[in-house]
């Protein structure tokens, strides 16, 4: 099918004329992204702020919109959740259940991952970031 992906920004929009044939719309979301990548570290090098309202619209040759990729989604990677601890008048009593445990156990690993990963996405960020200066 062939997606185009319209750049939108705080003055409007630049539409992509040709755009590009892809078998499904998560091939198409993930150029999307790429796409984002790019514009954004061109702005940076030309000294430019890169707006979090910016987006490329994913669609079809109809105008219809398909997906919606965010330039803050891709410059923040805003992917941590907060978690507000309970209360003491909210928190369960205390218990010895293995079953709690784990669960507990399963959820710090998940989330000590998820963490990991964002470290290791701002590292590559930054070292692609730098490289990129060196040439300049």
């Amino acid at each position: 099918m062939l997606y185009l992906f319209n750049v939108v920004t705080g003055k409007g929009q630049i539409a992509d004329p040709e755009g590009s044939e892809f078998s499904c719309l998560d091939d198409a979301r993930a150029e999307a992204r790429q796409i984002a990548r790019e514009l954004a570290a061109d702005e940076l090098r030309q000294g430019r702020a890169v707006s979090g309202d910016w987006r490329i619209d994913v669609t079809d040759e109809f105008g219809t919109v398909h997906a919606r990729v965010g330039f803050g989604s891709i410059v923040l990677q805003t992917r941590l959740r907060v978690v507000y601890p309970k209360s003491a008048a909210e928190e369960a009593p205390a218990t010895s259940d293995n079953a709690t445990f784990l669960d507990r156990h399963h959820r710090a690993q998940a989330l000590h991952q998820e963490m990991r990963a964002i470290t290791a996405s701002i590292t590559a960020t930054f070292n692609e970031v730098r490289a990129r200066l060196a040439q300049l």
